[in-house]
């Protein structure tokens, strides 16, 4: 049933028109039209188009969500792997200590043998073990800051870092990508 307000619109418009208060022209019976076909999709269309809209919401909602789930679950597992690999950069840094500590006590001992040069010759090399482990300790910060924040602050839908997980040459890239970026 048509509203009240609704009639009284009526009514004046015709009123204005009738002491030609409005003058219809081309323009105002254009707009005039305008109005009533927005009015009628208002009124009849409204809860299809809203419907669409949130069928493509949830989509996108869902499609999020799973792209969050993928990427979250490669830097779980890269970081995982990094971990591992600082336990095992701590593990040789404690071997290192101890390897020196023991060449100290040794130097202390032999210090007036003739084994000297000997050992002198294996501090030298173990300075040398020192220096690389530095340098791997180093080139291992570079590739967290490389695979776990660069990719987090750059990635692409199309990057080739959310695939990794699911094909089977994933281990071949991320070889060659982890050696890519030791160099």
């Amino acid at each position: 049933m048509i509203e009240f307000h609704v009639i009284l619109i009526i009514f004046t418009l015709s009123l204005f028109s009738f002491f030609e208060i409005i003058v219809f022209n081309e323009e105002i019976l254009l707009t005039l039209c305008f109005l009533c076909f927005l009015f009628y999709l208002f009124n009849n269309v409204a809860d299809s188009v809203f419907d669409s809209f949130e069928q493509r919401a949830s989509k996108f909602e869902a499609d999020l969500l799973e792209s969050f789930n993928m990427s979250k679950i490669l830097v779980t597992a890269e970081f995982n792997v990094y971990l591992k690999q600082k336990m095992f950069t701590n593990q040789y840094v404690i071997l290192m200590l101890s390897l020196l500590k023991f060449l100290v006590q040794s130097i202390i001992v032999l210090e007036n043998k003739p084994q000297w040069l000997f050992f002198q010759i294996c501090l030298t090399k173990f300075n040398e073990l020192l220096l690389t482990s530095r340098s791997y300790f180093s080139n291992f910060q570079k590739t967290c800051i490389i695979f776990i924040l660069y990719s987090q602050l750059l990635k692409k839908s199309t990057n080739d870092l959310t695939f990794l997980t699911n094909n089977i040459k994933s281990s071949k890239k991320l070889a060659l990508l982890k050696f890519i970026c030791l160099i």
